[in-house]
């Protein structure tokens, strides 16, 4: 899964060079020309520097500074096949060097020689190992190669020396996926996410390493954000976890959610395929394999599947229906019958079953029809209407029914006016289950009638469930557990199959309670402790999350006194505990020190009563021993 290293790191290596002065040659005339040629390449004058090398080079042939400089020269004029000559002399003699082994790798890379250039900057890397550039090329070279374990530990030492190189760690895990060093290529992805955020193709490839590995709740966490983003790598493997986690309802989202993205996609296809058949969605299970198949017609595993779909489907109708005839339910037995019957034409058994089922409803028919000119007769209109109805459910040629219906044309549009009016305004009132049961009574009178208004009913219960979900969202957010509890109420009044809300609702209601009590404990600690303010606000928490709540009510009133009783200033605390003294004064020692004692309720510091109450006790205690 090449992300493009190269075409990003081999521009930095010919500005990576640095060349020496004159060292160890001793030919002063050689030294002299070379650091002129030194000069002039600095001053940007190669000609001249070229010129100047020629000379050092005609007196000293092997001088490595001199033959450094020409191939750095070289490599910049793009004369690369001219560098190597002049470089492997510079690096022999300059075995301490890495520059020399650095534009040689430069020059091989350039030349296509990948082998050599890969061996030139293993030599760079040995001489300046803490280098995460070198270590970076050498890495993506080793990649070529196809040499995953050398290129693992090139990036290594890379990321090693700069921790927060993000391609040095893409480099990693991409080694690390050829070398099969799973672990390391999780590391270094997650790494990556952390250092530059989100990047969906990097974050599903780590999925899909998470989830190659078993890490399964891991993959469905890394995967998570890429939830219907429209990337349908991302969205099939979520619905494999999914699968896996037995969560079919999103499984089949997940996959269905692959196959918008991209209709041609096998793999999502087969799997909702399979999802649908353990869920004995029979129907739809042999769509999706047929579809596999329309596409793909050599797919021999999906022509065994929707062959071994099409028997269980048959063998499942023909179980449900035997059942449902047992019940005496009929009308379900022939439909379920009929179903087996249309992917097995050429099955005597379904044959027979189907005609016995049709002469059951016959009789059912002509029950029912009996039944509603008895009802009509009595008076009792709706019912039956509904008989009527249900006969001809049974029997389409039933003419009783028939005959009954036609002659209740009338009465049959009142009542669905009726109906109809009562369940707007049973919407209109929240009353959503009396709502459903209005559209249910006039579906069994007027079909036509009665999908229009269950459709209109069930798209506005949708809509307040939605509106419900997200105010239970918001509240939750701001920690308003009361209201979140309120909103999730509604929200499962308007759906009630949704298993998942009534889950949510449940959680709530438990997160209610915590915060109800917490509240609750620390604006009792707080009030013991006559912090007045802080249990105030303790004890409003408690009824913003349950309005009804009695015992926070009663302590508000009780620190509303309190509180009250604190706006007295200090002269009319004094005058309380003069009014101590007083009573003390007269023999009234309770009543004296009742005065101190609330005068300290209101200051705990008034240190004058706290004086005389510790005075008047101590007396009492003394008197009591005596």
């Amino acid at each position: 899964m090449g992300r493009g290293h190269s075409a990003l790191l081999f521009a930095a290596f010919l500005t990576g060079a640095t060349v020496l002065g004159a060292g160890p040659v001793e030919d002063t005339q050689a030294n002299i020309h070379f650091n002129l040629a030194l000069r002039q390449y600095q001053a940007q004058k190669l000609d001249d520097a070229l010129d100047s090398l020629s000379k050092a080079l005609g007196l000293v042939p092997q001088h490595p500074q001199a033959n450094l400089l020409l191939g750095i020269i070289d490599c910049q004029q793009a004369h690369f096949d001219k560098a190597i000559a002049p470089l492997k002399i510079a690096a022999e003699g300059l075995p301490s060097n890495p520059d020399p082994w650095n534009n040689l790798g430069v020059a091989y890379f350039q030349l296509g020689k990948t082998d050599e250039a890969a061996d030139a900057f293993s030599q760079v890397l040995r001489l300046k190992p803490d280098s995460p550039e070198v270590a970076m090329n050498l890495g993506v070279l080793r990649l070529r190669q196809k040499k995953y374990v050398e290129a693992r530990s090139a990036f290594q030492t890379a990321v090693a020396n700069d921790k927060a190189d993000p391609k040095a760690w893409l480099g990693l895990a991409e080694a690390s996926d050829g070398a099969g060093d799973t672990a390391t290529a999780i590391l270094a992805r997650q790494t990556v996410l952390g250092l530059q955020g989100g990047d969906n193709t990097l974050r599903l490839e780590l999925g899909q390493r998470l989830y190659e590995a078993g890490r399964l709740s891991e993959a469905a966490q890394a995967l998570s954000p890429l939830q219907g983003s429209g990337q349908p790598e991302a969205e099939f493997l979520l619905g494999v976890l999914a699968y896996r986690q037995g969560d079919f309802d999103g499984s089949r989202e997940r996959f269905e959610a692959a196959l918008a993205a991209r209709p041609d996609y096998p793999e999502a296809r087969y799997n909702l395929a399979i999802t649908d058949y353990d869920q004995g969605l029979y129907p739809d299970a042999l769509a999706q394999f047929q579809a596999v198949l329309d596409k793909h017609g050599d797919d021999e595993e999906a022509r065994k599947n929707l062959d071994v779909t099409r028997q269980a489907a048959v063998h499942a109708w023909l179980k449900q229906g035997s059942e449902d005839f047992l019940k005496a339910d009929y009308v379900a037995a022939l439909d379920h019958w009929r179903k087996a019957l249309g992917l097995d034409s050429g099955n005597k058994v379904v044959k027979d079953l189907v005609d016995t089922a049709q002469a059951q409803l016959k009789l059912q028919a002509e029950d029912l029809a009996a039944a509603g000119k008895q009802a009509w007769d009595a008076g009792t209109h709706e019912e039956a209407i509904r008989d009527w109805a249900q006969a001809l459910e049974r029997d389409p040629d039933n003419a009783g029914a028939k005959s009954g219906l036609n002659g209740a044309k009338d009465e049959v549009g009142r009542l669905v006016e009726v109906y109809q009016a009562q369940a707007k305004s049973d919407l209109s009132e929240g009353r959503l289950d009396r709502a459903r049961e209005q559209a249910a009574r006039v579906l069994a009178l007027d079909k036509a009638q009665g999908k229009k208004l269950n459709d209109a009913v069930e798209a506005e219960c949708r809509a307040r469930y939605r509106a419900a979900l997200e105010s239970a969202n918001v509240s939750g957010v701001k920690g308003a557990f009361g209201a979140q509890v309120d909103a999730l109420q509604l929200a499962v009044d308007a759906e009630p199959g949704e298993a998942a809300t009534q889950l949510s609702l449940n959680r709530a209601k438990v997160a209610l309670r915590q915060a109800l009590d917490a509240a609750l404990d620390a604006g009792q600690k707080a009030e013991k402790a006559g912090h007045v303010e802080e249990a105030v606000k303790d004890f409003r928490r408690v009824l913003e999350l349950q309005a009804a709540n009695a015992t926070a009510k009663q302590a508000l009133g009780r620190l509303a006194s309190k509180a009250k009783a604190r706006g007295m200033d200090a002269a009319q605390l004094d005058d309380l505990y003069y009014q101590g003294v007083y009573a003390y004064a007269g023999g009234d020692v309770k009543k004296a020190e009742n005065f101190w004692k609330k005068v300290l309720s209101i200051d705990p510091h008034h240190s004058l009563a706290r004086e005389a109450l510790e005075r008047s006790q101590k007396r009492a205690r003394a008197l009591q021993g005596n």
